[in-house]
């Protein structure tokens, strides 16, 4: 993600600026992978209200793509922190670039993932590349999304991510239910109507 670093900075910061516009409490933790940093996090259950900006000093790309050890190490810090009555939204974004993982395999991560979908859960995983919506399913993942990765394509992910976030937020718990299911559909339905 190296070439387009200051576009997924951008288009991050917007993101966050308009979650903390959007009615309703959001506590985020957002956490970057590669190979030289394997599990960087930037900030941990923080509401969104004291989110600063991310900056290209922070956002650090390099190396290759540990997918599933960061995503496995995501879903434990979370689970440490996990309260009843909370919804968890997990994004992953990614370059889609070939998994590096040495600590996790695939079927732990898919198995994580589906034991947590139990629980009410919602995985959103988002990845540039030919092959997202295969690697997506392949996870189990109900919501897959793929994006160009070029500065248009890091700009409309973010701008589709806030926007169904926003939409998921002010739903009414049964609808958010049935929305878990359809995350990135949301937004795009409602602008058809």
């Amino acid at each position: 993600m190296r070439p387009i670093a200051d576009d997924v900075v951008g288009g991050y910061n917007e993101f966050i600026d308009q979650q903390r516009q959007a009615p309703g409490d959001l506590t985020a933790t957002l956490v970057e992978f590669n190979s030289l940093e394997p599990f960087h996090v930037i900030y941990s259950e923080r509401p969104a209200t004291r989110i600063y900006d991310l900056t290209r000093e922070q956002y650090r790309p390099g190396g290759s793509t540990p997918l599933f050890d960061p995503v496995a190490r995501l879903i434990g810090l979370i689970d440490r922190t996990d309260r009843a009555g909370v919804d968890q939204v997990v994004a992953i974004v990614t370059d889609g670039l070939k998994n590096t993982s040495r600590e996790h395999t695939f079927a732990d991560v898919t198995r994580l993932i589906a034991e947590r979908t139990e629980r009410g859960w919602a995985f959103v995983y988002l990845a540039a590349g030919f092959d997202a919506f295969e690697q997506g399913q392949r996870m189990r993942l109900d919501t897959v999304g793929q994006w160009k990765s070029d500065p248009d394509g890091v700009k409309n992910m973010w701008k589709d991510v806030g926007g169904n976030l926003i939409s998921y937020r002010t739903k009414a718990e049964l609808a958010r239910a049935y929305a878990r299911k359809k995350f990135l559909d949301q937004v795009e339905e409602e602008d058809r109507q």
